[in-house]
């Protein structure tokens, strides 16, 4: 018996399951909520594009502009390219804060340089 089928028999025995198939699951349950959080981010920018309509405002194609979070590499080149839309919360990842701070090119100019292309603009 090898060492590594005595841990798993250990772990089975006094856990239930062992420490591999713990993480896998985390693994599983981190890719799923990374996936709600992208879809909840392209929800959020269609849902501010559909306000400005029914409040009968013109269309501006910057409604739809939103972070991926889970994309955002920290690199901050958003916010040194457009400070007045986008800024860094606390955990370090971009934010848009207001999204008509900044013109459209500067803003375009940010998606362009972003280093984890996490910038999206439905």
């Amino acid at each position: 018996m090898s060492l590594e089928s005595f841990r798993a028999g250990i772990e089975r025995a006094f856990f239930g399951t062992t420490f591999d198939d713990v993480m896998e699951r985390v693994r599983m349950l981190n890719r799923t909520v990374d996936e709600v959080s992208a879809r909840l981010d392209r929800n959020l920018a269609l849902i501010r594009k559909e306000l400005r309509q029914m409040e009968n405002a013109s269309a501006d194609e910057r409604d739809g502009l939103y972070i991926i979070e889970d994309d955002c590499i920290s690199c901050q080149v958003c916010v040194d390219v457009a400070p007045a839309t986008f800024r860094m919360r606390d955990d370090g990842i971009a934010e848009v804060y207001a999204t008509y701070g900044s013109s459209m090119e500067k803003i375009q100019e940010a998606i362009e340089s972003c280093g984890g292309s996490c910038i999206q603009l439905t």
